[in-house]
């Protein structure tokens, strides 16, 4: 047989021992003899395995990997690829001809990033290439990428950090205790306590001397620092100040806070609770006597701009630039700055500092004005309740006045209103429909359509406007349709935005969620909408039942006949009616309705929906099945019976459970009072009071011997159950092998990362996956962490530790440690009632002084209360917002 041409034919098989495949007219192209197959038939090989070996055929049944595998990554459909394979307890990766390209004797499963892929041998890490070539020798016990370089990484050895590149060269010695990330050609270490900076030659650029350096704005949440500038601030003897790289000056080292830079050269710095600014030379632009200063950025412009507030008095808004120079001039009380008349004002928000518009408020009025000159001129006179912007392009506002609304454009020379609404419609939603020129209005209960020159196009008559589902279509080889779908005396229709009904107002729902599509090219992405490429059908519902509606001349495709549409493929739909169902192929003529076929459930007084290829159907109150053909595979004879999962149906018959396959045999004789669903290979059953398990050919591989047997972990294709014999709680695997033997009292489930928590007399403790005692048997309570793989909460007398790989980093002395684990290597912990956090060598690096915190992110920040109020710290414990 033809490899590819005969692939989508193939189809796996039980016979109710083994698996096979078979091919066109049923004929076998793979044996049955293999205990489980995988449908990888796309890529050209079949995954298969027996007697626990895993290998690859081709789809002739010729052996190309050989069955030697405890796991084997499926191939992909590019003919060029490898795959990870797992042999003898150590990954490696083959070809698609079975050749070890590399050799299976590294611990973990190789993932490559591009063209590398990070590494352990024996316990330590290092890097290879695709051919298996070490680029990085396997010698660290940490290796990290920087998050702004691809070409360099931070190792530890021996507890210490250092930096290589892609070749493995080392470009930083390892003789520090923390290495931060890398900021252009500069990283902050820590070393003997203390934090400083060098370069990528390993050259000291600022001395590890300082508690905290921050590289980015400290005190302003997140916000990027300017990549031109190598700034950092640095904190000494509880005092904050900047230095920038090679220029050790520490004569400003003496504020309490500060903020920077603004365009290379300006800081906000705080000093005994007042605020000014100062220039990179140190000297004071405005003097440290502000009650408030703020920064922001104005897009428009491109300039940033300071918002200078004295207690008592109207904000200062200064720009940083003057003429577009790198100046800002100093000022006094009695100095004239610019924008002075605005101080008439109450600004409430700039709306284009270039332009100089500002929405202002004055006597609990808003409107807007033009600072110009030395002029104020009024563009939207200060009567309305409230003013918000729409859209920046062209400048759209929305105005509130009283109970109604009306939208506003600035143009140039003009200012333009519509007449007052009810509403506008919820902007947070409707922003989109702005986007496409119509804006949706209320009068009362109904809704309209105007457009951006205000004008009417949709009269204001209907009941909703659905604001989540349009499209955009194709009409034509060039033009484009907006569908909007609205609803009009309790019936839902498809309106263009000019108005003209698209789809009658006659149904009871429109599924704008569910839209099914035939492509011929490819799926052609537009505004982040849909463009239909092709025939596209929506599904609409009239009277309980379900048809389908073309979305290019909206002609009613499938009438409302069905109880439900599936897609079975990507050009066939399944028509689902009480009893069967049509099929309808969307050709490129358009959709058509080719086969219909519901004689042979006559018989039947139930037919359930189709799952898998089968549907339950009912007779005289007995249950059987029939396949997507109709025809008969097991006779209504099973008091109860469920839907085929992996070829498998549990079924029930005087009063006992057994199983049948997708043929209708009962491979699994009725004569069990309960068999749970198959899991990976086997399914728990019940005889009694006594519990066993059997496998897919009906073996009993677990015997019947258990009080209790129950899943309580599945690693990789073996389950762990949880067992109870003789009173005991113990735990086995599939093949009834001890993991855990039967002398406990109690077992808790879930089971994470392979990790088992027992109890017994009293005291807890927790095997690993392999049955070694991890955690002895001596502690109240614990909690595994989630994050942090070999880290327990342990607890006794109401006091907690932790314990990480064996040890205790900690003592027993926190009221409640966090159990999800380190993250940017801090775990929370509690004492007295007060949180901070450890680091991996159980150190409290923050002290416990917040009355609550939360999770460190990737950025290294972490929100926390702080008498009430939320803050924000980096991982040393700094604030930073």
């Amino acid at each position: 047989m033809g490899t590819s041409a005969n692939k989508d034919t193939l189809k796996i098989e039980y016979d109710g021992t083994y698996y096979g495949v078979v091919g066109k007219n049923n004929t076998v192209v793979i044996p049955f003899e293999y205990d489980e197959i995988v449908n990888t038939f796309s890529s050209g090989l079949i995954n298969v395995c027996k007697n626990d070996k895993w290998g690859c055929l081709d789809l002739e049944g010729n052996i190309v990997v050989p069955l030697i595998y405890e796991f084997l990554s499926p191939f992909e459909e590019d003919s060029s690829d490898s795959t990870s394979a797992k042999r003898n307890g150590k990954w490696g990766m083959i070809n698609r001809k079975g050749k070890e390209i590399i050799l299976c004797v590294y611990d973990n499963e190789i993932v490559f990033n591009k063209n590398s892929a990070i590494v352990s041998l024996n316990g330590k890490i290092g890097k290879i290439d695709k051919k298996g070539k070490e680029i990085i020798p396997c010698q660290y016990t940490c290796i990290e990428p920087f998050v702004n370089s691809s070409r360099l990484f931070k190792v530890m050895e021996n507890d210490k950090w250092g930096i290589i590149d892609t070749k493995g060269s080392i470009v930083v010695p390892l003789i520090y205790d923390e290495i931060g990330d890398l900021f252009k050609d500069y990283v902050i270490i820590k070393q003997n306590g203390f934090l400083g900076v060098i370069n990528l030659r390993g050259e000291i650029i600022i001395p590890n001397v300082y508690n905290k350096i921050d590289r980015t704005f400290h005190g302003t949440n997140r916000a990027k620092i300017d990549s031109h500038c190598e700034f950092f601030a640095v904190l000494n003897n509880n005092k904050w100040g900047y230095i920038i790289a090679n220029n050790d000056n520490r004569d400003n080292i003496k504020y309490d806070w500060i903020s920077g830079p603004w365009d290379n050269d300006y800081y906000v710095v705080k000093s005994e609770k007042n605020y000014g600014i100062v220039n990179r030379r140190g000297e004071i632009i405005f003097p440290i006597t502000y009650s408030k200063i703020g920064v922001y950025y104005d897009r428009d412009s491109c300039s940033s701009y300071f918002e200078l507030k004295t207690k008592g008095q109207k904000s200062t808004i200064i720009p940083c630039q003057n003429n577009k120079k790198k100046k800002l001039a100093k000022i006094d009380e009695h100095d004239n700055i610019e924008l002075k008349n605005i101080g008439a004002y109450e600004i409430v928000e700039p709306i284009n500092k270039q332009k100089s518009l500002y929405i202002v408020r004055k006597s609990d009025k808003t409107g807007v004005v033009k600072a110009k000159d030395n002029d104020i001129e009024i563009v939207v006179p200060l009567e309305y309740d409230e003013i918000q912007i729409l859209r920046k392009t062209p400048l759209l506002l929305l105005a509130k006045k009283s109970s109604l609304q009306r939208v506003i454009e600035i143009a140039k020379n003009k200012t333009i209103m519509s007449q007052f609404y009810d509403n506008i419609g919820d902007y947070n939603d409707s922003g989109r429909f702005i986007y496409l020129g119509i804006i949706p209005v209320y009068s009362g209960s109904k809704v309209g359509i105007i457009n951006e020159s205000f004008e009417e196009i949709i009269p204001i008559q209907y009941d909703i406007l659905d604001d989540r589902a349009f499209h955009i279509i194709n009409v034509g080889v060039f033009g484009r349709e907006i569908a909007l779908v609205m609803k009009k005396n309790d019936r839902w229709g498809i309106l263009n935005k000019a108005g003209k009904v698209l789809l009658p107002f006659e149904y009871d729902k429109i599924d704008y969620n569910t839209t099914y599509y035939r492509w011929f090219k490819q799926n052609i992405r537009d505004w982040g909408f849909t463009r239909v490429n092709g025939s596209g059908l929506i599904p609409v519902c009239r009277n309980n039942k379900w048809g389908l509606v073309e979305l290019q001349k909206y002609l009613l495709v499938a009438q409302c006949i069905y109880e439900s549409i599936c897609q079975e493929t990507v050009n066939k739909l399944k028509l689902i009616k009480k009893k069967g169902y049509d099929l309808l192929l969307l050709t490129k003529d358009g959709p058509q309705i080719t086969y219909t076929s519901t004689e042979k459930l006559v018989k039947y007084s139930t037919v359930r929906k189709f799952k898998n290829g089968f549907a339950i159907v009912q007779k005289d109150k007995k249950y059987g099945y029939v396949d997507d053909a109709y025809n008969e595979i097991a006779p209504c004879i099973y008091d109860k019976a469920s839907s085929f999962e992996d070829g498998i149906a549990i079924v029930k018959r005087a009063g006992k459970y057994g199983c049948i396959d997708e043929r209708g045999s009962e491979f699994i004789p009725c004569k069990y009072d309960v068999i749970l669903p198959f899991s990976h290979g086997i399914a728990v059953v019940k005889i009694g009071e006594l519990y066993g398990a059997v496998n897919t050919k009906g073996q009993i591989v677990i015997p019947i011997e258990y009080q209790l047997l129950a899943d309580i972990a599945v690693l990789g294709n073996s389950p762990i159950l949880m067992a109870v014999k003789d009173r005991q709680f113990g735990a086995v695997d599939k093949k009834n092998c001890i993991i855990v033997p039967f002398e406990y009292d109690l077992i808790e489930s879930p089971v994470f990362d392979g990790m088992i928590k027992v109890s017994k007399n009293g005291k807890k403790g927790v095997f690993n996956k392999t049955g070694v005692l991890v955690v002895p048997i001596q502690y109240d309570e614990i909690k595994i962490h989630y994050a942090t793989a070999g880290a327990y909460s342990v607890c006794n007398n109401g006091k907690w530790g932790v314990l990480k790989n064996g040890e205790n980093i900690t003592q027993l002395i926190y009221d409640k440690i966090d159990d999800y684990g380190f993250a940017c290597g801090r775990l929370a912990v509690c004492r007295n009632a007060k949180w901070g956090f450890i680091n991996r060598k159980g150190q409290e690096v923050i002290p416990c002084i917040y009355d609550e915190v939360f999770q460190f992110f990737e950025d290294n920040h972490c929100e926390v209360k702080l008498n009430g109020k939320k803050i924000t710290i980096d991982i040393y414990g700094e604030r930073i917002g």
